[in-house]
């Protein structure tokens, strides 16, 4: 049994929020445990709001996002999101193993067979998974937000390239998850209710032990195992800095010539430009609106 979850927001402000995890591929739900359990570990840190402009960059093949949805249930820990936003149009979703998938729709281009094909081959995949926690403060509903293009799927890392990772396999407590369409589809079921995945309005009722003491939201109980479970190295995330300090260059570098002897990343090729003309342009900042406007005072 845990406390609330560890986010970054708890120890790094308002610094910009990264991927849970980045180049890897999630191939089932005890892949999904172990990131969560990582997650309730210390070892990797969890989305604590919505994604920004600049943020989003982040997402593209390989990129794992955890976050904790908001329920009018639970005890708020402030870390909670109402909804995964991520300035993308999905279509239809489809069940798969306990996932549900989203294909990202792209404009039409069926003028030109080859550009249609090299646009569907580095189409984004979006695979979700969602299970309920068991902490003292309650139940807490968890998701995992997993992206990946069909093209670069067989060159995804897994768990198993990751010893830190793959150790926790055997350390995850037994029911401290508990898959939430498997626990959905049993509600529905007692109730004679065909299943639809639908969206939750709060987590089930789960048997929990009295704690001695009221814990703090942002605390965690370390995992009751006697052995140390370590800090992943390097980072998981070897991805660009936002800003051009010499610092952040070197070690972006340094970063980047440890993971290159595993990861297999093919040459990044430039978006077709019909695709990019499709993309809305981002809403303007206020500040850059009030600045626009004191232009405009000064026209005779």
């Amino acid at each position: 049994m845990v406390q609330a979850p560890f986010t970054v927001s708890s120890i790094a402000g308002a610094a910009m929020q990264r991927p849970t995890f980045s180049s890897i591929r999630i191939r089932s739900p005890t892949d999904a445990h172990i990131i969560f359990y990582a997650v309730v570990s210390r070892m990797l840190p969890m989305v604590a709001h919505r994604l920004d402009i600049r943020e989003r960059r982040f997402i593209q093949s390989g990129s794992v996002f955890v976050w904790e949805e908001r329920s009018q249930l639970s005890e708020p820990s402030g870390s909670e999101i109402e909804r995964w936003t991520d300035g993308r149009r999905w279509g239809p979703s489809r069940v798969r193993d306990e996932f549900l998938y989203y294909e990202e729709k792209l404009p039409e281009v069926n003028e030109d067979e080859e550009l249609s094909s090299l646009m569907l081959s580095t189409r984004l995949i979006k695979k979700t998974y969602s299970v309920y926690v068991r902490t003292r403060t309650g139940s807490r509903k968890w998701h995992l937000v997993a992206y990946y293009t069909e093209q670069t799927l067989d060159q995804l890392l897994t768990i198993d390239d990751f010893p830190e990772l793959a150790a926790l396999r055997h350390h995850i407590p037994e029911g401290l998850f508990t898959t939430a369409r498997l626990t959905r589809c049993r509600t529905r079921a007692e109730h004679g209710v065909d299943d639809g995945y639908t969206r939750s309005g709060g987590p089930p009722m789960l048997t929990l032990s009295s704690p001695d003491s009221s814990p703090s939201p942002t605390a965690i109980t370390p995992p009751s195992s006697a052995h140390v479970l370590p800090r992943l190295k390097p980072e998981p995330w070897p991805l660009p800095s936002q800003t051009s300090s010499d610092t952040d260059i070197a070690n972006n570098n340094q970063a980047q010539q440890t993971t290159s002897r595993r990861v297999r990343v093919p040459a990044q090729k430039l978006a077709p430009l019909v695709y990019l003309r499709s993309i809305p342009f981002p809403p303007r900042h206020p500040l850059d609106k009030d600045a626009l406007r004191s232009f405009d005072g000064g026209v005779v």
